[in-house]
């Protein structure tokens, strides 16, 4: 059984503005582009520069938990990099 205290909600609207929760939750995206196309930032360094700032975005803005952020942002991260791994092995 789960307790209510550990489960997260997230607040599709935090900003109280469709629109502006809409941009602010682009702002890694924009960010990640910018550090590539504009700044000429290598890929891992844009890369670990985008995901310092959503997890902070969304630590203080969408007030998830640091815990339950990390965890997910290690997920995702090994979910990634098996994926991409695969088709390099099974592609060389």
């Amino acid at each position: 059984m789960v307790s209510t205290a550990s489960v997260f909600t997230q607040h599709l609207n935090p900003l109280n503005s469709i629109l502006g929760s809409t941009l602010v939750a682009l702002l890694p995206l924009a960010l990640l582009l910018v550090l590539l196309a504009v700044m000429r930032v290598t890929a891992w360094l844009a890369v670990i520069i985008g995901a310092v700032v959503t997890i902070m975005m969304a630590i203080t803005i969408w007030g998830a938990p640091a815990g339950q952020t990390f965890k997910a942002w290690g997920i995702g991260a090994a979910t990634g990099i098996w994926s991409i791994d695969w088709i390099v092995f099974w592609g060389w």
